[in-house]
C-alpha cells in the first residue's frame, strides 16, 4: 500500500489517498479502479510559477463514478515519508508522475461497485 500526501507550508502532510493493488481509498471510502471515469492532467511550467503564475502549477483531476473527484497538486504531492524530486522544467514531483502512471495504467480494471 502506498500513501500519497500533499505537503502544506513545507511542514504539514495532508493525506490525499492510499493506493493498493485492488483499488484506492479517498476520503475514507474504498474505490475500485473501474470507478475512475476520466483523468485530466494539466502540465505545468516551473519557470512561470517562479514569477507567481499559479496557473502554471501542474495539476490533475481524477473524476469518479459517484460524481466526486480527486484534485491533485503536482508540485506538492509526495509519497508518505519520502521527499519528492521536483522536475526543474515542468515543476512536477516524481510522486505526481508515478501516481498519474498508476491511474492511467489501472483505469477500468476490476468490477464496478
Amino acid at each position: 500500500m502506498m500513501t500519497f500526501c500533499h505537503r502544506q507550508v513545507s511542514i504539514f502532510l495532508t493525506k490525499v489517498l492510499e493506493v493498493t493493488d485492488d483499488g484506492f481509498t479517498f476520503n475514507g471510502k474504498n474505490y475500485q479502479w473501474s470507478d475512475v471515469t476520466s483523468i485530466e492532467v494539466r502540465r505545468g511550467s516551473f519557470i512561470l510559477s517562479v514569477f507567481m503564475f499559479p496557473a502554471a502549477n501542474p495539476k490533475a483531476k481524477i473524476n469518479l463514478s459517484d460524481g466526486k473527484y480527486i484534485s491533485i497538486n503536482g508540485r506538492c504531492l509526495e509519497k508518505s515519508g519520502v521527499r519528492p524530486k521536483i522536475n526543474k522544467i515542468t515543476g512536477e514531483s516524481d510522486a505526481f508522475l508515478e501516481l498519474i502512471d498508476i491511474f492511467e495504467s489501472r483505469r477500468g480494471e476490476g468490477t464496478p461497485n
